[in-house]
Parts: structure tokens; C-alpha cells; sequence
């Protein structure tokens, strides 16, 4: 089947499996015409679920492949993906960086581009997270000059400093609406008490992660009366879920489990705790667009397990909206108590928020970047 007509403009790839990538595509999808792009988007879930919902173009991974899912033998799925990418004429594929757990379209169409000669590019979700071993892209699209810096010296492929695809969007959206949303959702109609969202991550299997829960419950009982939702990552199981809720409930505080997209889960809170969750780096672009709420980043950066988990994936040492002044950061129960203590001072969410569009406003504008790039590199394949 042809999915992409053959004509003049370039034909992309784009693969995902994450909903971080996914945000990230669904900016170069909806940007592709003024760009004289033609693409399409092949994912697996969660992101097929996160594009479905927003409406964006896009194809399931089995069914571009004509495959049954969760086929077992990956060296077919990369053999077909390669034979579509040459039948259909691409000219680049543009994946995501997914968990390597298990065989991904991310990892497939990477592979296949390899063996079919075009380029290959990977959106960076994160400062300095590279594919490992031999699945290696040509180029990676990083956020900012630390992520070149890190990644140059994790990967043989070339960074490039595009800024944040999905995050150029946010200009478009308006967060006090989805701050009411959120809200609302929650059963607050006004700011008449603090609203904590904890954003989960798919890390239960981490006793470290357990230990970060049940502080947050007990010391939120210290503070006195406040709101606290749990949006849970979109790859945590039911099981994951429930534990986390039980944990975070342990000391009597209600959790509400927050099921909206994540955009009005940040407007909604005054807070937006998580670990290390990229949803730390949503709230300070949100920050950036005019009339958006302000908020405070905490990151419960501990215990050691935790941290042992991904500082070598990254190869940091800290979280960057920290050392850039932006984020609090926790490394014990006592300093996560004195950082959502601090955190919940509007003149706290005032000094992030000035700090944000600081460091980011001149980071926006990052899809016609992105496009001119990739342009330039097929031009160059083509010539060679």
C-alpha cells in the first residue's frame, strides 16, 4: 500500500512509541505542508493513543508493517519495514528514543534506514539519552547546547540544536482553559486551597521509588490542607498505578488520580512534582506562553536507586532546570519537605516562572529548524 504518493516534496518517516516523542511528531506532522514535507507517522502505543486523541494523522505500526502486533521474530519487522521505506521512496526517517526493553518501530525503521541507505535522524527527549549499541541514527535533534555537548560524547552521531519540537506548540494552546479543565476535573472551582500534582513514572520496580512515595504522603500531612492529584505515566501498568495510589493515600491524604491530557494536568497545579519526569521541562515552557498559570518544579531527585537509574543513561550529574535556577531539587525526606514547603510560595512560582522565559523564550521556534535541517541533509544525500 502506498502511503506516501510519490511527488517533488520530501517523503519522512516518523516513528514513536512514547508520548514525549509523540509530541515531538505530532509538531512536524502538523508543520509538514508549509514546509513542503510530506509524512507519515507509524507508531505503537502509548503514542498512538496519545496522536488518536489529539487528532493528528498517524498509522499503527502493525498495520503499516502488515504484520500481526507483537510479532516475535524482529528481523522480519525490520525486513518489511525496510522494503516499505524503498518501495515507498522515503527520503529520511525521524524515530523516537524508546525504552530498549523491547523491539520498537523506533528501533525497526532505524534498522531499516540503515540497510537502505537514506539518513536517519532521532528526536532527544531528554539531555544526553542515546540509543546504545549498534542501533545508531545518523543525526539526533537535541534541546539545547548541553544536549550536543552529552551527546557528542555518548554517540557517534552528529547533535544538531533545534530547541523543542512539541514545545514550540505550546503557543498555540490556552492553559487558563486547561487550568479550569484541570481543576474542574478535580472538583475545585477556585484557588481556594494549593493543588500538588505528582507525576508518575513507570518505576515501581525500584524500591528507591516506594520510599519517595510514602515521604510525599507523610510530609503533605504535615503541611497542612492541600490538593493532591497523581497523573500516572502512560506505560505504568494497572498494578503500578494501584500501588502507587495506595502509597501516596498511606498517611491519609486523598489522592485523586488525575486522567487528562498532560498539558491541563500542569496548568492545573501549583506544584508539579515528579522525580526526574520530562513533565518537569512542559511546565517551564507552559511558563513561556503569554497568560499561562505559574507553577513550581520540584524534582524528589533520590535515593540512591533512583538516581543510579538515570544519571548513566544521560550521562548528567544533575537535573539541567536545576543547575539553570529554575527547579527545586530534593535529596532526603527533609529537603523534599523544605522544597514543597518553599515551592507552595507564590513569590516561589513567580521567581520559576521569570526564570523560564529566561532560559527558554528564545528556544521556540524550533519545527522550522527542524525542517530546514532535514532538507538540507537529503539534499546532500541526494547530491552525493
Amino acid at each position: 500500500m502506498d502511503y506516501l504518493p510519490r511527488s517533488k516534496s520530501s517523503a519522512l518517516i516518523l516513528t514513536a512509541c512514547d508520548v514525549g516523542t509523540a509530541g515531538h511528531v505530532a509538531a512536524l506532522v502538523e508543520n509538514a505542508a508549509a514546509h513542503d514535507m510530506r509524512c507519515l507517522a507509524v507508531v505503537e502505543d502509548p503514542a498512538l493513543t496519545y496522536l488518536a486523541t489529539r487528532g493528528v494523522p498517524h498509522l499503527a505500526a502493525a498495520e503499516w508493517l502488515g504484520m500481526e502486533p507483537n510479532t516475535d521474530n524482529f528481523s522480519d519487522v525490520i525486513a518489511a519495514a525496510r522494503d516499505i521505506v524503498i518501495d515507498s521512496n522515503v527520503s529520511a526517517v525521524i524515530c523516537g528514543r524508546s525504552p530498549v526493553t523491547n523491539p520498537s518501530i523506533d528501533q525497526a525503521v532505524l534498522y531499516s534506514a540503515r540497510q537502505a541507505g537514506i539518513p536517519s535522524f532521532v528526536i532527544q527527549d531528554f539531555w544526553g539519552d542515546v540509543w546504545p549499541g549498534q542501533c545508531q541514527p545518523d543525526h539526533y535533534l537535541v534541546l539545547d547546547t548541553l544536549a550536543a555537548s552529552l551527546t557528542s560524547a555518548r554517540a557517534h552521531a552528529l547533535p544538531h540544536v533545534i530547541g523543542s519540537l512539541k514545545h514550540s506548540e505550546y503557543q498555540k494552546l490556552d492553559f487558563c482553559t486547561l487550568r479550569r479543565l484541570g481543576r474542574q476535573t478535580l472538583n475545585l472551582q477556585h484557588d481556594e486551597i494549593p493543588v500538588i500534582g505528582y507525576f508518575g513514572q513507570n518505576l515501581t520496580r525500584i524500591a528507591g521509588y516506594s520510599y519517595v512515595l510514602r515521604d510525599i504522603s507523610d510530609i503533605l500531612r504535615q503541611l497542612g490542607p492541600v490538593a493532591l492529584f497523581y497523573k500516572p505515566h502512560p506505560r505504568e501498568s494497572e498494578a503500578s498505578k494501584a500501588l502507587t495510589l495506595s502509597l501516596l493515600n498511606e498517611h491519609g491524604i486523598q489522592t485523586t488520580v488525575l486522567n487528562v491530557p498532560v498539558e491541563a494536568a500542569i496548568a492545573a497545579a501549583d506544584i508539579v512534582l515528579s522525580c526526574f519526569s520530562t513533565v518537569g521541562l512542559d511546565a517551564a515552557y507552559m511558563m513561556c506562553s503569554a497568560g499561562a498559570p505559574e507553577t513550581s518544579i520540584v524534582f524528589a531527585d533520590y535515593p540512591e536507586d533512583l538516581r543510579a537509574y538515570w544519571h548513566p543513561t544521560t550521562g548528567l550529574t544533575e537535573i539541567p532546570l536545576v543547575t539553570d535556577g529554575i527547579a527545586l531539587r530534593a535529596g532526603d525526606a527533609s529537603s523534599l519537605k523544605d522544597a514543597l514547603d518553599a515551592a507552595l510560595d507564590p513569590d516561589e512560582r513567580h521567581r520559576q516562572a521569570e526564570a523560564c522565559r529566561k532560559v527558554f523564550s528564545n528556544q521556540i521556534s524550533s519545527t522550522t529548524k527542524a525542517f530546514q535541517l532535514i532538507a538540507q541533509v537529503v539534499r546532500r544525500h541526494c547530491n552525493r
